[in-house]
């Protein structure tokens, strides 16, 4: 501190010096510290710049130095929005599925004027339609769509990679401003269909409204039909045949071991095969509550929930009895959230008697815990 002092008063003391030379030349040689002043200023001027950048005030737009929305910059503040960009896709990725989603194959088992009857690895699926559905001959694959409010019938003739007919509905969306074309859901994708032949129909239809048509192998809209399915879940899938269903909806009501369940496909019957009943008359489930079926292959899973609840009560699980291993210490099935092993401790006894393969009912409680396997129907 001493030495700081010492320092200080001798820079005082210089510095007073050169103010006495400096009076002294302005009181003896005026003219000379006139000449000197000019480059004196510059130097303050250029002392200065720094503070005053320090605090320079906001721009009233866009500049150089500020981002602009959708442009990049190497500014920190703008590294806290490229991860919300780049975050997007996990939030796609997480979004619920599309429901109601449907996809069922059968073939024809009967036909009667406007109406077609599909045997199926479910039980049997109605088409009805007074306008078309007329030329389905010779055994082809028929295959129903449902994904959210779109869906479609392919049929494909026997022997043939392709469907050679596709009905198509959704609400209608046009594809351009002029109105030219559709844009309609279809099980490879969106696609979009020129409506010549159809542009006048079309023409007196609201935006939005629930449409059908017809298209051919070649995507040209051949006509403007009403198209209904009526489905029902009478049995479990016996073989594999790529069936997917995610349906949700409110018990309606119980009667002769069918539990009617009102969704957004319309009423569905689903037997009590798939573990809602013990017995015929003897079912787990109550009028108005809700519930989620979902099939995958030869697969079934039933969520009851609790009443006026989003909470998991039951989890009825049936498929094909698959030991996750030689020790035999678990079951392998299929769930909504993937294969999962199941514990066989509490029913070693029930199980010792079936082979592998066998359809059993697995019952689990709104925690994952078992509470009982049985042999399924």
């Amino acid at each position: 501190m001493f030495r700081t002092r010492v320092h200080i008063d001798k820079v005082s003391l210089m510095a007073a010096a050169s103010m006495a030379v400096l009076l002294w030349s302005l009181q003896t040689h005026p003219a000379a510290a006139e000449e000197a002043a000019p480059a004196d200023a510059p130097a303050a001027a250029a002392s200065a710049a720094p503070a005053e950048s320090d605090v320079s005030p906001e721009p009233a737009g866009p500049t150089e130095t500020t981002p602009i929305a959708g442009e990049s910059t190497n500014e920190p503040a703008e590294d806290t929005q490229q991860p919300d960009r780049e975050a997007s896709p996990s939030v796609e990725a997480s979004a619920p599925p599309v429901t109601p989603l449907i996809r069922i194959s059968g073939n024809i088992w009967r036909m009667n004027p406007g109406i077609v009857f599909l045997r199926t690895p479910i039980g049997l699926v109605t088409l009805s339609c007074k306008t078309c559905l007329r030329n389905v001959r010779g055994g082809p694959t028929v295959t129903l769509f449902v994904h959210g409010s779109h869906g479609a019938v392919t049929i494909t003739p026997r022997g043939s990679g392709s469907p050679t007919q596709r009905y198509l509905w959704g609400p209608l969306s046009y594809a351009t401003p002029d109105k030219k074309a559709l844009r309609l859901w279809t099980p490879d994708g969106d696609e979009e269909f020129l409506i010549d032949s159809v542009a006048r129909k079309l023409a007196s239809f609201e935006a939005g409204r629930n449409v059908t048509v017809e298209v051919d192998a070649a995507g040209k809209i051949l006509g403007i039909h009403d198209l209904h399915y009526d489905l029902q879940v009478s049995q479990l899938p016996s073989h594999s045949s790529q069936t997917e269903m995610q349906v949700t909806g409110s018990v309606s009501k119980i009667k002769n071991g069918y539990v009617h369940v009102k969704t957004r496909v319309g009423m569905l019957p689903i037997t009590g095969k798939t573990g809602l009943c013990r017995k015929k008359n003897q079912c787990q489930v109550k009028v108005g509550q809700d519930l989620t079926l979902w099939i995958h292959d030869t697969s079934v899973a039933i969520d009851l929930y609790d009443s006026g609840s989003t909470a998991l009560a039951t989890r009825l699980l049936s498929g094909k009895l698959t030991y996750d291993g030689p020790e035999k210490k678990a079951l392998s099935l299929w769930t909504p959230d993937g294969e999962a092993s199941i514990p066989t401790d509490q029913a070693k006894d029930s199980l010792s008697s079936l082979k592998e393969g066998t359809p059993i009912i697995v019952e689990l409680d709104g925690d994952g815990a078992v509470h009982t396997i049985r042999k399924g129907s």
